[in-house]
Parts: structure tokens; C-alpha cells; sequence
């Protein structure tokens, strides 16, 4: 089975492409800008060796469906996109990428009949008006996007259904509560509106500081990057699903509760944590998630956190801890 990547060398895509490795699958990773740094980090050399990158811009039509063609591509993950910071200060770029790109992958997948598309979708998609009336919000909650980010995965789940209506395409969305883990760093310089992770975990980590950590009063849905991972594999080894777009929880914790955590593991971080909320966070049920594609949470915080801890650790040279 040969799987396109759109993202491959990305945060998400590095460890997708280490998990279909470790199943046989044949893997091609297609990014505007292939940087093998991360999947260097996950691989061995032999792995690495079995990889496919193909340079390519997923808002260039010509460019995707050559590739798809090209490669005998069989199922697509689609990872590419503009994340929510950069999204918010280029409106247009965002359209193009988010709305157009993903269009044009479910296009190229349609003609060529490929087998399934799984793509990134967003918890993003949810609003104020989302929540249940016991503060749960439920896979099928009506979308009330606050951003230009969300607003574009609400766009992309609703084409979605047309293409599954017009062409007949398996087409599976994940929406991902906030992402964590090693290599997060560089997503983060691409612009994902988190940059607080990297004072709460990535300089302590790395015995760098001053760390000023905000949003002391917030809660978050920590969900780390390798049941992302799982998730994905999950959705492109399923059957056809009634639901087409799942949301994917993690482990919802305080951010004191997780900061308390990081400093015990790290007594010597010069960190502080400030007062203060991100935006509201909601309780998300994983339902559908789990009795479709057999998808629940195996990381909690403290897990996700240590191990994160200690890859970033490694490659410094510096001992592990916990």
C-alpha cells in the first residue's frame, strides 16, 4: 500500500511516517518545504532510506496530481496546512491553503480513485455555541469557529461530505485538540498560536531560562503527538465510517497541575507560571471516535510530558529524568 503525506517531514507527519514504516507500508512525503531533521531524529538510517520526498506545494493542482498519479498513490494523509497564528495575520494565504489545498487533494483523490483520505480537521471547528447543555461537546456539535483557522476546517468537513455525496470518497477528518510533543518546536516557528509550550516544556527541558509559562488559570486538552500518530493509522486502516470527522481527545488537566509536574520533574528551571486563560476550554466527547475507528487516549500528561522531556534531553546530551 503506498500512502502520500501531504506535511511528511512536518511535526504530526514524522512520526505517521515512522508508524506505516513500521507496518510495510510505502510512504511518500510531500511538503513545500522538506525538512528531513525530524525524521532523522525518529528513523534509522535504513528507514529513512525507504522514504519518498517529493517537494511540492499542496495549492499547486498540477503538482499534487502528478504526484499522486506519479507515485501510484493508493491512500493520501493530508497534514498540510496554515496553522492558527499565521492564519490570522494572512487571511488570504489561509484560504489558499487551508480551503483551496485541501480541496485539491479531495479532488485529486476522487478522480484517481484513490482508496481513503485521511486529513487534519480541528477542535477549532467548535464554539461557544458547540457546548451541551452539561458543558460536554459531542462529536455531531453544530461548528461555531472563532478563527480563520476554524472557520477553514469547518469549510473543508463541509466539502468534504459533498465530495462523499458526489464521487463516493473515503474521506475521514481528525480534529486534534492541542498537540504536543517532541519536535512541536518546529511547528511552533511556523506559527501555531502555542508558543507557550516551549516555556513550559522545551527550555526547561533544554536547562534554559528565564521560562515565563501563561494561562496559569486554564485548563487544556493535552493530547501528545504519538496517539496523534495512532489515530491517523487508526482512521486509514478503517472501514468505511457512518461519521465522517471525529474529534480526537488527549488527557484534559489544569495547566498548574501540568507546570507543577514539569518543575518536580526539573526542581533547578527557572520557571514561572502567570495567571490568566487562553480561551475556554471544553470537555470533548470521544465516542464516535472510539466505536468507529477504535481510537481512545493511551498517553496521559505525565507520560507525554516525561517523554517528551527526555528526547529533547537526549539529544542534547544532557540525562534523562524520571
Amino acid at each position: 500500500m503506498t500512502y502520500l503525506i501531504t506535511g511528511g517531514t512536518g511535526f504530526i507527519g514524522a512520526y505517521v511516517v515512522r508508524d506505516l514504516l513500521k507496518q510495510g507500508e510505502r510512504v511518500v512525503c510531500f511538503d513545500i518545504d522538506p525538512n528531513p531533521r525530524l525524521l532523522g531524529a525518529l528513523l534509522s538510517a535504513d528507514e529513512l532510506d525507504k522514504i519518498t520526498l517529493v517537494r511540492g506545494d499542496i495549492t499547486d493542482w498540477a503538482q499534487l496530481f502528478h504526484a499522486l498519479k506519479e507515485h501510484h498513490v493508493d491512500k493520501v494523509v493530508h497534514l498540510a496546512s496554515l496553522l492558527t497564528s499565521s492564519s490570522e495575520t494572512n487571511f488570504p494565504l489561509a484560504l489558499r491553503v487551508n480551503c483551496q489545498g485541501t480541496n485539491n487533494v479531495f479532488e485529486g483523490a476522487a478522480l484517481l480513485g484513490l482508496e481513503k483520505v485521511v486529513w487534519a480537521s480541528s477542535v477549532a471547528v467548535f464554539g461557544p455555541r458547540s457546548i451541551g447543555p452539561d458543558g460536554v461537546v459531542l462529536n455531531e456539535a453544530p461548528h461555531d469557529p472563532q478563527t480563520v483557522y476554524g472557520a477553514c476546517k469547518s469549510y473543508n468537513e463541509q466539502m468534504a461530505l459533498h465530495y462523499v455525496r458526489k464521487y463516493d470518497l473515503d474521506v475521514i477528518g481528525l480534529r486534534f485538540t492541542l498537540v504536543y510533543g517532541y519536535g512541536k518546536e518546529d511547528t511552533i516557528a511556523r506559527g501555531t498560536g502555542v508558543e507557550y509550550l516551549n516555556e513550559l516544556i522545551d527550555k526547561p527541558a533544554l536547562e534554559q531560562g528565564p521560562c515565563v509559562v501563561p494561562y496559569g488559570d486554564d485548563q487544556m486538552d493535552w493530547l501528545y503527538v504519538e496517539d496523534v500518530a495512532r489515530a491517523v493509522v487508526l482512521a486509514c486502516q478503517a472501514g468505511k465510517t457512518r461519521t465522517k470527522a471525529f474529534t480526537v481527545r488527549g488527557d484534559l488537566r489544569p495547566m498548574r497541575e501540568v507546570f507543577d509536574y514539569v518543575r518536580g520533574l526539573l526542581p533547578k528551571a527557572d520557571m514561572t507560571l502567570q495567571p490568566g486563560r487562553y480561551r475556554q476550554t471544553w470537555r470533548f466527547d470521544g465516542t464516535a471516535t472510539q466505536r468507529e475507528i477504535g481510537y481512545a487516549p493511551t498517553y496521559t500528561i505525565e507520560e507525554g510530558i516525561k517523554r517528551n522531556i527526555n528526547m529533547l534531553r537526549q539529544g542534547a546530551g544532557l540525562p534523562l529524568v524520571g
